[in-house]
């Protein structure tokens, strides 16, 4: 059956929460209340070996201090919102978000909720249960009226439950004091060969994304370069059919991203992809994509509520003195973020009509309205699969 432990840790003044869930299969994930952060998901091959297949930190401190959303709950909107400048339908005001400044990428772009989001501050534990069916932890956080200038107070919960079957549950819900924006993801480094296997281990890993189109951005434009549109989207909407972003039939990490640094020049981060639907069994969950280890046959099968999902390829990841002292290489890990259709909220300019209509249709999955309830549930299934003989 599975069981829970939890402990409090101070570091520098701040009581962080920590809670450790394990099933009866021995998978292992650890929560923090910093960021309602995933620090580590212990997981078994087809060889009965456990290995951590996410990145992360050991110290506490580090989560603090130097995390670049390793595990950690991103919002109020995920994702980048050009010029940070945000529009509410019925509202006259234009909020002029807080921005950041990520390793010069983004220095006129709001970025994963701004400076201070929701990666940056102390969740508060609500509970926990244990039952047949597996182990939960609830978090809570109430973001206050213009926090990082989003208006209204918001205030939310992230759920993990850790399931006897190898799931992993993320869900969100969310409410709010008047009209605003909300769109949570976690943004764990998955690696499924382990943690510290590097980009050699992390290119063998097979890509299935349950995509037909896709969200460019201005990657490789000259007016990208200045930093001003980096990684926003241009608001077309394109079919994957005989381009490099076509994963639906599986494709390498390795084959994959070398083929996007070649089709388009100045392509650094990785891009958004729109769910197709699929068959349901339940809570209304589409799959979202597939990443495979032939090597130690773990399977990580995602599926989501979510309309869309922000791939990243790890390519500006490049840190020291991390889990194990181990080094994290570019394109070490790679993040699938099930999300809302970021940027669909930015004044788009008269003169950009496609932005425009870019904004007007997908701009409402964004919108949550006083009186009504966000919700965002994202599971994780981990299961077995041997490598087909040649």
């Amino acid at each position: 059956m599975a069981n829970v432990n939890i402990n409090e840790i101070e570091v520098n003044g701040t009581k962080i929460t920590e809670v450790v869930m394990t099933n009866e299969n021995d998978m292992r994930a650890r929560v923090i209340s910093w960021g309602a952060t995933l620090c580590d998901l212990q997981t078994v091959d087809m060889f009965g070996n456990t290995a951590d297949v996410i990145q992360g930190f050991d110290g506490m401190d580090s989560y603090l201090t130097r995390n670049p959303f390793f595990g950690s709950t991103v919002g109020r909107a995920a994702g980048r919102i050009v010029d940070g400048k945000l529009t509410i339908p019925g509202d006259p005001e234009t909020y002029q978000l807080n921005n950041c400044d990520l390793q010069t990428l983004n220095a006129n772009c709001h970025l994963h909720g701004g400076p201070v989001g929701f990666d940056k501050v102390n969740w508060h534990l609500e509970g926990h249960t244990v039952s047949d069916q597996g182990v939960a932890v609830a978090f809570s956080y109430k973001s206050p009226h213009l926090d990082q200038n989003y208006p209204g107070e918001l205030s939310v919960t992230c759920t993990y439950t850790l399931t006897e079957s190898n799931d992993l549950v993320i869900e969100f819900i969310a409410e709010t004091s008047q009209d605003t924006i909300c769109s949570l993801c976690n943004h764990a480094y998955f690696n499924l060969a382990g943690h510290d296997a590097g980009p050699e281990k992390m290119g063998e890993h097979i890509i299935t994304l349950n995509s037909s189109s896709y969200l460019p951005t201005h990657e490789a434009t000259a007016e990208a370069r200045t930093h001003r549109l980096r990684g926003c989207y241009t608001g077309e909407e394109l079919k994957v059919s005989d381009t490099p972003h076509d994963m639906r039939n599986g494709v390498s990490f390795k084959e994959v991203s070398e083929a996007m640094e070649k089709t388009y020049p100045g392509w650094i981060h990785g891009d958004c992809y729109i769910v197709d639907e699929s068959p349901k069994k339940d809570d209304d969950l589409n799959l979202c994509g597939t990443l495979f280890h032939p090597s130690t046959g773990r399977l990580l099968t995602v599926t989501t509520t979510e309309p869309c999902t922000q791939i990243y390829f790890a390519t500006l990841l490049d840190l020291a003195d991390c889990k194990a002292g181990a080094t994290y290489a570019p394109k070490s890990s790679f993040c699938i973020e099930p999300q809302r259709f970021a940027d669909s909220v930015s004044a788009a300019p008269p003169s950009n009509p496609v932005k425009a209509a870019y904004n007007e249709k997908r701009g409402h999955t964004l919108l949550l309205k006083k009186g009504d309830t966000y919700r965002n549930k994202t599971v994780y299934s981990f299961s077995i699969q041997e490598p087909m003989s040649p």
